[in-house]
């Protein structure tokens, strides 16, 4: 079945059940970095991811995405960190020979090997007051010369309130602002405590 050009047939990726990331409650102006979606190459070919798209409600009036890559799970130690959210970018977290900070690729061009699994990392940022909500990532990508398309169920959604109360754990973890300076990361913005 071809569809603008693209094709939803043969599935490269390995089944991700549908999950929820979800809700956050913030201000205009604060920002927030999800690492999720788990990813994983079963082909025999290598994939060159061409575009990933999040759309939903609210998506460029309640919140913005000022940053959208690619986080491979494989390469060098110290080069990956734990599939969560966080407040620095690029996120890290301490490992257990310390400080690890994630490497981050452009989606546009990024080759996945056989075998070879990756994350999306999304920063949200707030921009006005309303609800949003981003029900899946579809990735489009190139297979054998063919270009594909991938809908990730992992919905992300949330609330922008100006009186917004700030859960503490909120509040950048010690693993995580113990390897902001060592590992030339900074804090996106939010609340500080």
């Amino acid at each position: 079945m071809l569809a603008g050009g693209c094709s939803s047939a043969p599935d490269p990726f390995r089944y991700v059940y549908g999950t929820g990331v979800g809700p956050l409650i913030t201000r205009p102006g604060w920002e927030y970095g999800y690492l999720f979606g788990d990813a994983d190459n079963t082909s025999h070919s290598t994939l060159t991811i061409d575009s990933v798209s999040l759309r939903g409600p609210g998506v460029g009036t309640v919140i913005a995405l000022p940053d959208v890559r690619i986080a491979p799970q494989f390469g060098k130690p110290g080069t990956v960190v734990s599939s969560s959210n966080y407040l620095t970018d690029p996120p890290v977290e301490v490992g257990p020979h310390g400080c690890q900070k994630q490497a981050l690729y452009p989606v546009k061009g990024f080759r996945l090997a056989p075998g070879e699994n990756f994350l999306f990392w999304i920063v949200v940022k707030a921009l006005k007051p309303g609800r949003w909500s981003i029900p899946a990532q579809v990735v489009t990508f190139t297979e054998n010369g063919r270009t594909y398309t991938h809908s990730f169920p992992i919905r992300y959604w949330g609330t922008v309130k100006t009186d917004a109360h700030v859960s503490p754990r909120v509040v950048p973890a010690d693993e995580q602002a113990q390897c902001v300076k060592p590992e030339g990361a900074h804090y996106l913005a939010h609340y500080h405590g």
